[in-house]
């Protein structure tokens, strides 16, 4: 957290930060400084988990236009909710611009700036973010975003498990299983199931339900991938 603060303090600094104070950094009493902290800490979070270097603090602020970082080809932002149970946002002026979104937040309850222990909570495909996000305010009136919840993201382990030909793309995960020698899709929606009835696929909520018994049981394992029969 050392390394976070000093990061932070630097990002802080004036002479790295790119953008006016527009009312956004000291919402809910909270300071510049401590904005940069949390960010800085969903940046390091996502980075460590995924495997990936960090960029540097000395990028100014509000210049990257939403992209922190690349894996497997796929551009990532990285965002940090102070809540634990907070969701996935961005200001409404902006847009989501990366393909890939990750989630910080504290273990439990609200952040506090002597908290040094935090939960990588969920990751969302931009497809899945325009679908399901909405309007918020938070209680301030001029102060919109665009947020998604929790429990319409996907579990991390799907992004940090899958296998190195996985290739990400829109409302599908397409993944090749180098063990079972097989290639299956995981959609996000079971609407789209028609569109991979020639596949082998799995539904989003599926695949949590697997990962939940997986927990249970942690010894098991997929021993066999067909494709299903879809009736009219």
């Amino acid at each position: 957290m050392q390394m976070i603060e000093t990061e932070a303090h630097q990002r802080n600094s004036a002479i790295h930060t790119s953008y006016n104070d527009d009312g956004w950094e000291t919402l809910g009493g909270e300071t510049r400084l401590h904005r940069n902290i949390q960010g800085r800490i969903g940046e390091h979070a996502g980075a460590r988990i995924l495997g990936i270097a960090v960029q540097p603090a000395t990028l100014p602020a509000g210049t990257d236009d939403g992209i922190d970082a690349v894996y497997r080809g796929k551009t990532i932002e990285y965002k940090f909710n102070p809540y634990s149970f907070g969701d996935f946002y961005i200001k409404k002026i902006k847009q989501f611009n990366a393909d890939i979104g990750i989630l910080t937040t504290p273990i439990d309850g609200k952040w506090y700036r002597a908290l040094r222990v935090f939960a990588i909570r969920k990751w969302v495909t931009r497809d899945i973010f325009e679908r399901y996000s909405v309007e918020k305010s938070f209680g301030y009136a001029d102060k919109k975003v665009i947020a998604i919840s929790q429990d319409k993201m996907l579990d991390i382990e799907l992004l940090v498990n899958c296998d190195s030909k996985t290739q990400m793309d829109g409302y599908a995960v397409k993944v090749y299983s180098q063990r079972l020698k097989k290639i299956f899709y995981i959609i996000s929606d079971d609407e789209y199931r028609e569109d991979f009835k020639d596949d082998i696929f799995f539904t989003m909520q599926e695949i949590r339900h697997f990962l939940e018994i997986k927990k249970v049981f942690p010894d098991m394992r997929v021993v066999e991938l067909k494709r299903r029969i879809i009736h009219d």
